[in-house]
């Protein structure tokens, strides 16, 4: 799968800028849609050509060579295109998979979903913000501040000492930043009474004060008009211009995080759902779980509605991290329960057409539930995969069927996979089929990953018939060089019988051969996902405590 954080064009001049928010006025990069490249006959001899040995040692080198091959050539072919959604706040070119779930209605979606029309974005970023509103979120902002400033303190050991920092934030803020642990602690729980506090006043605040003492570290003097939506992409793209400096550079993780802070600390604007998605998916990235806790709390606090993106990145952060009881937590909010995700308008009326998207709570207040999107459920599944298995993940998908959810063919994979390892040849052959009839109906070009898993599930049945028919069509997939370079059927069905430790021949099984081609024209192979950036490394300063 390919690096979300990618970086596909050279980055060109104006790399030792300023890149604060006010200096960075960027145009959006645009995406386009290139044939994909195919691989030279030399690297798939190297990949493929194994020794004919048949000791342990052999066996496990065959099979870590297969899964070598089949993930480069998932890269190489850029497979997974949604888990590389490009959110800096302008208009994501993704198609709509087919799915077994309901179609695409543009009427029925939140203006913050990924899939929206322009027009339907266009009205909602005409609404201003209420006083309370752009107070809940600088609170909530400040907080996140404060998080970053503490995890640079704990990641030099408790002390300042040596951390470095970049030169382009001013003296004033390294002193606010350059706190003890048990102040910096103090002054979040200050921060958080406040923002649970705040929640008791109308929306004027006219009564409103801060608890006395307390350093405001984010002002916020455009709360919805143009400018406002100008001052927060420029925020994101100076998000995500560190974040590829932090990839490509491996600067300190202190430069990192104090840039970033700095950055929301001079914003004009609060953070829009991209914004918080650039950090959530930065974060992760940057390997910092705990960083990313705090982004969902701070996120969910601060009242932001998520889209497609920001449920993908929480799931799969909860999926990876391995906790089972947020990954829940989460999911039960998709569905409605407890708070939801995000509030309807107050005036909204539930009609019997509505009532699939809006739940009313005990309290008479009406949750807004996401559209139900095949990407978002991709992730689902592949949580519950993990966490309770295959059964669980098939009964979620009935229970969640009749909500309107569906899998395209490419989150069918997750399921597929189990099935091979399993070696459950009835459940793994209709997941198999299903696929099939999706990219019938125009859905996603069933790729290597898919193709591999259900060989190495043919092997595991002894299902001879079958694996010629999978293996022509991955053949079919190169155009001749997987043939070409492994030399046949034969030869791929000793190592996946090595791999798979399933040393009997296939039984054949008489299955006709249907050679479908395939078309990559499509192929999404995005530009630099970042604009230019500057160097945190230069001049960058260690702090003498």
């Amino acid at each position: 799968m390919q690096s979300l954080w990618a970086l596909v064009t050279q980055r060109s001049s104006g790399l030792y800028r300023c890149q604060c928010p006010q200096c960075f006025r960027t145009p959006s990069r645009s995406v386009r849609w290139p044939r994909a490249i195919s691989a030279s006959r030399l690297w798939y001899s190297s990949i493929f050509a194994v020794a004919a040995t048949c000791d342990v040692v052999a066996k496990k080198q065959r099979e870590d060579q297969w899964d070598r091959a089949i993930e480069q050539l998932k890269k190489e072919l850029k497979e997974d295109f949604t888990d590389d959604l490009k959110s800096d706040g302008d208009a994501i070119e993704i198609s709509w998979l087919a799915n077994t779930g309901l179609p695409l209605n543009l009427d029925n979606l939140p203006p913050q979903s990924i899939y929206a029309s322009p027009m339907t974005r266009r009205k909602a970023e005409g609404k201003a913000w209420s006083r309370k509103k752009t107070e809940v979120n600088m609170l909530w902002a400040d907080v996140l501040q404060l998080k970053l400033f503490l995890a640079i303190l704990l990641g030099n050991g408790g002390s300042w000492e040596g951390v470095v920092l970049p030169k382009t934030i001013p003296s004033d803020y390294k002193a606010t930043m350059m706190r003890s642990e048990e102040e910096l602690k103090k002054r979040i729980k200050t921060k958080k009474y406040d923002a649970r506090r705040i929640m008791d006043f109308d929306a004027t605040l006219s009564d409103w004060r801060r608890t006395g003492g307390d350093v405001a570290l984010s002002d916020y003097r455009r709360d919805g008009c143009f400018e406002y939506h100008q001052d927060a992409k420029d925020l994101n793209r100076s998000l995500q211009s560190l974040f590829q400096q932090f990839e490509v550079s491996k600067v300190p993780s202190s430069a990192l995080l104090s840039q970033i802070a700095y950055n929301m600390h001079v914003s004009p604007t609060p953070m829009d759902v991209h914004t918080w998605n650039t950090l959530l998916i930065g974060l992760h990235h940057a390997g910092n779980p705990v960083l990313v806790e705090s982004v969902i709390k701070c996120l969910r606090m601060s009242h932001c509605r998520p889209n497609e993106v920001t449920n993908i990145a929480v799931l799969n952060h909860f999926t990876k991290t391995g906790n089972a009881r947020a990954f829940t937590h989460w999911l039960g909010r998709i569905r409605g329960s407890g708070s939801g995700l995000m509030l309807a308008r107050s005036d909204v009326k539930v009609t019997e057409a509505s009532q699939g998207r809006l739940k009313v709570k005990r309290n008479g207040k009406v949750l807004q539930l996401p559209y139900p999107t095949p990407n978002v459920f991709h992730a689902i599944i592949k949580g519950v995969l993990k966490f309770s298995g295959f059964e669980s993940a098939l009964s979620l998908c009935e229970e969640m069927g009749r909500e309107g959810w569906g899998l395209s063919a490419l989150g069918m994979i997750p399921l597929l996979k189990d099935c091979a390892r399993r070696g459950d040849w009835s459940s793994g052959l209709a997941v198999w089929q299903q696929m099939q009839a999706l990219k019938a109906q125009g859905g996603h070009v069933i790729g290597v990953d898919a193709h591999a898993a259900m060989l190495r599930l043919c092997v595991k049945a002894g299902k001879g018939g079958w694996f010629s028919q999978v293996w022509h069509e991955m053949h079919k997939l190169k155009a001749g060089k997987l043939w070409d370079d492994v030399g046949g059927p034969e030869d791929l069905l000793e190592i996946l019988s090595d791999a798979s430790h399933q040393p009997g021949r296939l039984d054949n099984d008489d299955r006709e051969t249907d050679e479908v081609g395939y078309d990559f024209h499509n192929k999404v192979d995005h530009q630099s996902r970042w604009p230019n950036v500057p160097d945190l490394a230069s001049g960058a300063v260690r702090c003498s405590g």
